[in-house]
């Protein structure tokens, strides 16, 4: 006796026998385990694969027929009631949509009108700090024309002081000039000291002098001398 799966022989007490077509096979060619009681309403392969599926009125694809599929791109037509429905909801999401729109226009033009203030504030701002900065010029120039007014009469007070200081040193200087004693015509024979007869007169005289005060001009034959 051969398999009806692989052709091979094989023993009568070997295998199972398929209770339609009473044809045996090997466990292992139709997948039944060993020792594994076979059910009556076991079948072979192929046997299986002949026996025709009963009709199920109950599966959804039984339960479909050509009235009821729709065709492929085309929906299904929708009661007044609904679509009114579905009307109302579009329109109020319109709307809605619209208002949304209404309201950022207007924080659009509320935007604009102030960036238009900030401008102006800067605008402002710019001419107040110009207009700051011409002050500082004027009051930098200002500064300046009195500081170096300022320099040129402290110049001219100093020039004024020392011409001032050198007048009284030159009156001062005639003034000593009119103290001076002025000896001439002693007439000089050797072994004589000019200095030391001049010292002699002013000694009669009670004047106190000293060599330093005595000065000797060669040129004229002459002493002065300053008390």
């Amino acid at each position: 006796m051969k398999c009806s799966a692989c052709g091979k022989f094989m023993a009568a007490a070997e295998g199972v026998t398929c209770p339609k077509c009473d044809r045996k096979s090997h466990r292992a060619c139709v997948k039944v385990p060993e020792g594994v009681q076979v059910q009556p309403t076991w079948l072979c392969p192929d046997c299986k694969i002949r026996t025709p599926r009963k009709s199920d009125q109950n599966t959804p694809v039984r339960g479909l027929n050509s009235e009821n599929i729709i065709k492929q791109g085309e929906e299904k037509p929708q009661s007044p009631v609904a679509q009114g429905l579905k009307e109302s909801e579009l329109a109020l999401e319109l709307r809605k949509f619209r208002e949304e729109l209404r309201e950022t226009r207007e924080e659009f033009r509320s935007f604009r009108q102030e960036m238009f203030d900030l401008r102006n504030s800067i605008k402002s701002c710019e001419e107040r700090l110009d207009t700051l900065e011409n002050k500082y010029i004027r009051l930098e120039e200002q500064q300046t024309l009195i500081e170096s007014k300022n320099v040129c009469g402290k110049i001219q007070d100093l020039e004024t002081i020392i011409a001032d200081l050198r007048s009284d040193l030159n009156d001062r200087d005639q003034e000593l000039l009119y103290n001076d004693i002025e000896v001439a015509g002693i007439p000089e024979e050797g072994a004589e000291n000019v200095l030391h007869i001049v010292t002699a007169c002013a000694t009669k005289l009670g004047v106190t002098l000293e060599e330093r005060d005595i000065a000797e001009n060669d040129d004229f034959s002459s002493l002065s001398t300053k008390s």
